[in-house]
């Protein structure tokens, strides 16, 4: 069982990501959620999309979306109540501890691009436990060793470490920043070296060498594609300069993934007048 893990949640204003046009916008998490979908299901079909929820997101304007997505086989979960802020970003991880092989947890604020799905692919015939993708030159600082929204878990090969906790106990206690969750992953899965070198996959992208001793490589094997899904991944691909990049796909590249891909759920968002204008399908 594979499962792509996210989070959704009313985040507080982030100001040092300067790079990051949409890093004070209120709605950034909701802006890519029908694309995102459509990604998934074309790039990665069989694969679980499951987004944990915060309290105040099931009363947010744009809520109505949420049980169209789960009419589509989205499974929509609540965050625990005892996490705030950007501990919310920590509910992505409790599929750890459930009877999943490989898990994906990924960021709402990007899309899916063509890297991520070829390294997941080679990720999975690797045999390796831990994986991480670092797309950007800045992606070369301890703070990196992990990228929380582009990591890669092969659950039947961490038993040793999972077991050892569970996810109650794991995400209590940790600060509310916005790199709490990678931190928590770095400290998690990188202390030991021994377990690094030998189970730990790094695809640097950004061609930076790798920050702590692992396998390492620079370029994965394209997957194979259809002719549907080479379409698919060239929107994609031209819609972002880097994998990771926040984006706002609302518009031109939401309308034609939903009307191209899934017209049942364009005519489904078009009939709600408020989720219409807000993704600029009409």
């Amino acid at each position: 069982m594979r499962l792509l893990s996210y989070c959704l949640f009313q985040s507080p204003p982030v100001r040092k990501r300067a790079w990051d046009r949409w890093r004070r916008q209120e709605d950034r998490y909701w802006y890519n959620l029908p694309a995102i979908f459509v990604a998934n299901q074309m790039l990665l079909p069989g694969y679980a999309m499951r987004i944990y929820v915060s309290e105040d997101i099931r009363k947010h304007r744009l809520a109505d979306l949420l049980p169209i997505l789960e009419k589509h086989g989205v499974q929509v979960h609540d965050c625990p109540t005892r996490l705030s802020g950007f501990n919310h970003t920590l509910s992505r991880y409790a599929p750890f501890w459930e009877e999943f092989q490989f898990v994906y947890p990924r960021d709402l604020d990007s899309l899916t691009r063509s890297e991520d799905v070829n390294f997941i692919r080679y990720f999975e015939a690797s045999g390796m436990a831990v994986g991480t993708i670092r797309s950007h030159p800045a992606h070369s600082v301890s703070a990196c060793i992990m990228l929380g929204g582009l990591s890669c878990f092969n659950l039947h090969t961490l038993k040793a470490i999972l077991d050892s906790n569970d996810f109650e106990t794991w995400s209590s206690g940790r600060k509310s920043e916005f790199s709490t969750d990678q931190n928590a992953l770095i400290d998690t899965f990188t202390q030991d070296t021994t377990f690094t070198q030998k189970s730990f996959l790094d695809f640097a992208l950004n061609k930076k060498p790798p920050l702590i001793p692992c396998c390492s490589v620079t370029q994965v094997p394209p997957a194979s594609w259809s002719d549907t899904q080479l379409a698919v991944q060239q929107l994609l691909d031209e819609s972002s300069a880097w994998l990771g990049e926040p984006r706002d796909s609302r518009g031109t590249v939401t309308q034609k993934l939903l009307t191209t891909y899934s017209p049942e759920l364009f005519d489904q968002l078009c009939r709600n007048d408020r989720l219409s204008k807000f993704y600029k399908l009409k």
